[in-house]
């Protein structure tokens, strides 16, 4: 008989330890869902100013993409879900001025509800709840990587297909921009001829890519379509650079030495020549170079003088050439002739120099 009361204490042990298990795991759950309800239902200042999509706008399955800008810089995000859902996701945006966040796997057929939401050091900013709608039909030919040269005027190619029975208008434009790759749609289909793609039929569009100051291997650009999404991925030839430098003549009076830069390495747009930055006080270059193209096998000279005063002697210096995020530093050496005195004198300017260049991602001609 001890036995069994035994055993039958040892069960009613057993059921609480089970009840306890249960009854924590709800309530986990239920709080992670009372932040997230939380979270949606905040209170913040209004946010004002253009988001994209427009609100109630129709995407393409399966992403859409969307961006506005922030009169200071802040920290983004998108709160997002599916109509009727509890939980909401949190999509990043990014920090600066150009917020922009991806929301992945859209279901077609299906109705979406977002909150942007920004904040800075002040204040955070929100705006109301919006909607998008996913259909399908519009979607851009799978992309393969692609690679442009180091150079103006480079393009690459997106085939958006229209599987609908119905034309589209098509406004296409890149939504993120790179310091130091200028790009955008341009063409049949851009902002600056807007297109219509016919049903079940095929729209080749033109992305522009100026990639002579380009420092990376690999850039990610998202390009919009009619509501359709596609993210441009290719990679830029970055030459090889490989610069010889020597020094072909002096001048005894100004110190003033003639260097020859030779490009033994692959053809560079974009060549600076300058000071090192600890000498930027003590040395002059003419004619300045700030953005030159220098072929294969070719070479260019130039004059370094350095800044003399009464009691000068000597300098030792640097000058660095610099293309496609490389840089090579040359030393030179300034010394007074034995015996010789300084004198200083004043004048009026002997020689200027004047140099400029721009680039268009729509005028192929630069």
């Amino acid at each position: 008989m001890a036995l069994v009361k035994g055993g039958a204490l040892r069960a009613r042990w057993i059921i609480p330890v089970i009840t306890i298990i249960v009854l924590t795991g709800a309530g986990i759950s239920l709080r992670n869902w009372y932040i997230g309800y939380q979270d949606w239902h905040r209170t913040a200042a209004p946010l004002f100013g253009e988001i994209e999509p427009a609100d109630g706008a129709t995407v393409y399955a399966g992403d859409a993409w969307i961006r506005w800008t922030s009169p200071v810089s802040a920290r983004g995000r998108v709160l997002w879900r599916k109509a009727g859902a509890l939980r909401a996701k949190v999509a990043d945006a990014g920090s600066g001025q150009q917020l922009l966040t991806h929301l992945e796997s859209l279901s077609a057929g299906s109705k979406y509800e977002y909150i942007v939401e920004e904040s800075d050091s002040n204040q955070a900013r929100r705006s109301a709840v919006r909607t998008l709608t996913v259909s399908s039909g519009l979607a851009f030919e799978p992309v393969i990587d692609q690679t442009v040269e180091h150079d103006y005027d480079q393009s690459v190619k997106l085939t958006l297909r229209n599987r609908t029975s119905q034309p589209v208008s098509v406004v296409a434009k890149a939504l993120k921009q790179f310091d130091d790759l200028p790009a955008d749609m341009t063409g049949y289909g851009s902002a600056d001829v807007p297109a219509q793609i016919a049903p079940n039929s095929t729209l080749d569009l033109r992305l522009a890519v100026t990639a002579a100051d380009a420092t990376a291997d690999t850039y990610e650009i998202p390009i919009e379509a009619g509501g359709a999404y596609v993210t441009a991925r290719f990679h830029v030839h970055l030459p090889k650079l490989n610069l010889v430098f020597r020094v072909t003549g002096q001048d005894p009076n100004t110190l003033a030495k003639t260097v020859e830069i030779q490009n033994k390495g692959d053809t560079v747009a974009d060549l600076a020549v300058r000071a090192a930055p600890a000498n930027q006080q003590d040395l002059d270059l003419q004619p300045t170079a700030n953005h030159v193209l220098l072929d294969a096998g070719s070479a260019m000279s130039f004059t370094v003088t350095p800044i003399l005063y009464l009691e000068f002697q000597s300098l030792k210096a640097e000058i660095e050439a610099s293309a496609a995020g490389q840089s090579a530093r040359f030393p030179l050496e300034f010394k007074a002739p034995p015996g010789i005195r300084l004198i200083a004198f004043r004048s009026a300017s002997g020689r200027s120099s004047r140099g400029r260049d721009y680039y268009c991602t729509n005028k192929p001609d630069t």
